[in-house]
């Protein structure tokens, strides 16, 4: 995951340094795509805090606790 967001970052900051050399990209264009990749990192790295397992059905793992015994 470290590696996927430095990875990320790095390739929008160079894709706007190579637009910035060749076609002149506006400070405030520039600004956006370093904030926007520093959001794509942090929103990347929050990824496994949105999975969520589903609810487990306490009743039903009891039977089965006692169907084992």
């Amino acid at each position: 995951m470290i590696q996927q967001n430095i990875g990320l970052a790095v390739i929008l900051n160079l894709a706007a340094l190579g637009l910035a050399t060749t076609v002149e990209l506006h400070p405030l264009a520039a600004t956006v795509v370093y904030n926007g990749s520093a959001i794509a990192a942090g929103l990347n790295g929050l990824r496994p805090l949105m999975h969520q397992d589903p609810p487990r059905n306490l009743a039903h793992s009891e039977e089965l606790n006692e169907s084992n015994h």
